[in-house]
């Protein structure tokens, strides 16, 4: 019965090694992780610096929101 023993816990502690040495050869999923970093555009109001996915556009100047864009001197 203690060999039995034995062999059970050896056999819980290689597939535990196992599952661990697996999981650490795996890189993390992430989605953004990969992804290039996004160029930075600066608020012509405010100065803040924002994506330029986010810039609102108003005669060729870039803002950080629409508010700022309407606020804007013609």
């Amino acid at each position: 019965m203690a060999k039995l023993l034995l062999i059970v816990l050896i056999g819980v502690v290689v597939y535990a090694l196992w599952k661990k040495s697996q999981s650490n050869a795996r890189p993390a999923a992430s989605g953004r992780a990969n992804a290039p970093p996004e160029a930075m555009m600066q608020c012509a109001r405010c100065g803040v610096h924002f994506p330029a996915g986010e810039a609102v556009m108003r005669d060729g100047k870039s803002y950080c929101s629409a508010g700022h864009a309407q606020a804007a001197p013609d």
